[in-house]
């Protein structure tokens, strides 16, 4: 990443790149700035908290933590929490006073790609702290459950509704893979009453469960279309829409059938994951920079008794050995079931959630929203890139160079931005026709990057402009396929 440059008083600052997907930077005065990837924020939200751990050296008897996504914002502070005490999925500060962890839980604001965070002690001194990294899971938890249901739709409505009324009295989160051909206004009507009571994901399952070989024609529809008909039907909660953008982050394959096609159009409709009829998973799957998602990925075991040949059981003793399994390696507990094969009046249902939930070691969290951290986190890249710059904000309006340079499915280009404000974009050929456009109106200053993808664009020499009223700066990249 190319210097920015400099105000005249010079500060040095750790910056941590995480993935190209987070900026984490220490100020001069103990404050962090982190930055999110713009585009990452527009296409996936971003709003379920992730978690930050610092480390403090000082003997003091409190710690207050505070946020703000304005540089000249306000300081609001973060809600404290005890190692003890059983929360999920929320803003929330932590301090391990034995080890001297601060574990701070907090998510991106709808209107800006920077959050800032401060530490204060008793005598609301600023106190010192170092960056150390992003916990594998939400709040540190040594392991994740999460669980889906296929064929949600409208024969099925009654065994569905009342499955994610009982994952509602666990608290625990159950992602729902909707056909959305089979589901009429009343199951879509039921669908949003029990949204809006809380712990449940709208997943696609396509619109008509196709049978498991080539989509062919239909595969628009099938795929683009069911999301298009969650977000037409369903108001999404708070998490899965920032500002009238709904998202969906997890298809879930009909028969367990997928291929390049579909997996590719997952990655064009900004899916996540998806998810296949693979058992024996207990850990999250790779990233796929090809695909723009998360590799297929499958589920520990399903609960129930179907009539065809799957993994599925209703022997406790069984499902307590995967779920056993799973938290032993620090993992996750992913239990699906289908609504034709549970039968929630029998004990082995029941019994199975009250054996895995209410665990305070334990994230309890939809598949999407799993899948969300990873992406954000930028673990799934496999990739943190530590260095010492003594930038600290821009005097000017600066475009950089792409990287990398030449590229293939997408480039990161950055630009700096001494004041806030709206920029565009434009990507245009030799010609000097117009290929391409991205606009934001930027809260903050500083240093901003978005993701470029080409599409179906050729091969060949293109150009870059970013504008931000009068002005305007224009660069060169290469495309090679």
């Amino acid at each position: 990443m190319q210097k920015v440059k400099l105000i005249p008083v010079l500060v040095i600052m750790i910056s941590i790149v995480l993935g190209n997907v987070l900026e984490i930077e220490k100020l001069d005065n103990s404050q962090y700035q982190i930055i999110l990837d713009s585009e990452i924020h527009e296409n996936y939200g971003c709003l379920y908290p992730l978690t930050y751990n610092f480390q403090y050296s000082d003997d003091v008897a409190a710690i207050n933590a505070y946020k703000k996504y304005e540089i000249d914002g306000n300081w609001d502070i973060i809600s404290e929490k005890e190692s003890g005490e059983y929360f999920n999925g929320i803003e929330a500060v932590r301090v391990d006073s034995v080890n001297k962890n601060i574990y701070v839980s907090v998510a991106f604001a709808t209107y800006s790609d920077t959050l800032f965070l401060k530490f204060n002690d008793s005598q609301n001194d600023l106190l010192e702290v170092n960056f150390v990294d992003i916990p594998k899971y939400y709040d540190d938890r040594k392991a994740v459950v999460t669980a889906t249901i296929d064929d949600v739709q409208g024969w099925m409505s009654d065994v569905s509704i009342r499955s994610g009324e009982i994952f509602q009295e666990h608290e625990m989160w159950l992602t729902m893979g909707i056909v959305t051909a089979g589901t009429g206004d009343d199951t879509w009507s039921r669908l949003q009453s029990l949204i809006e009571k809380g712990y449940i994901e709208a997943a696609a399952h396509s619109r008509t469960h196709p049978s498991p070989e080539p989509y062919g024609e239909a595969l628009k529809s099938e795929v683009s279309g069911c999301k298009q008909d969650i977000i037409d039907n369903l108001t999404l909660p708070r998490k899965f829409n920032k500002s009238g953008h709904e998202y969906v982050y997890t298809w879930i394959a009909p028969h367990g059938y997928t291929d390049n096609e579909i997996d590719s159009l997952l990655g064009v409709e900004d899916f996540l994951v998806n998810r296949l009829y693979i058992p024996d998973a207990i850990q999250v799957a790779e990233w796929d920079s090809s695909l723009g998602h998360f590799e297929p990925y499958g589920m520990t075991g399903e609960m129930g008794n179907t009539s065809w040949q799957s993994s599925a059981t209703t022997d406790t003793t069984v499902l307590k050995e995967r779920f056993d399994t799973a938290y032993n390696a620090d993992g996750v507990y992913h239990v699906m079931f289908h609504p034709q094969s549970i039968d929630w009046d029998q004990k082995y249902g029941p019994s199975h959630l009250d054996y895995i939930d209410q665990r305070k070691d334990v994230w309890y969290v939809s598949l999407g929203h799993l899948y969300l951290y990873e992406l954000v986190s930028g673990h799934e890249y496999n990739e943190t890139r530590v260095y010492l710059a003594d930038k600290k904000h821009p005097e000017q309006f600066e475009l950089h160079q792409n990287y990398p340079n030449p590229f293939n499915s997408s480039t990161i280009i950055s630009f700096s931005l001494n004041k806030p404000g709206k920029v565009e974009l434009s990507f245009y050929n030799l010609a000097g026709q117009l290929v391409g456009k991205y606009s934001s109106n930027f809260r903050t200053g500083g240093f901003h990057k978005i993701r470029w993808k080409p599409g179906n664009l050729p091969s060949g020499v293109y150009f870059y402009k970013l504008s931000k009223g009068s002005q305007s700066q224009t660069k060169k990249l290469l495309l090679q396929k």
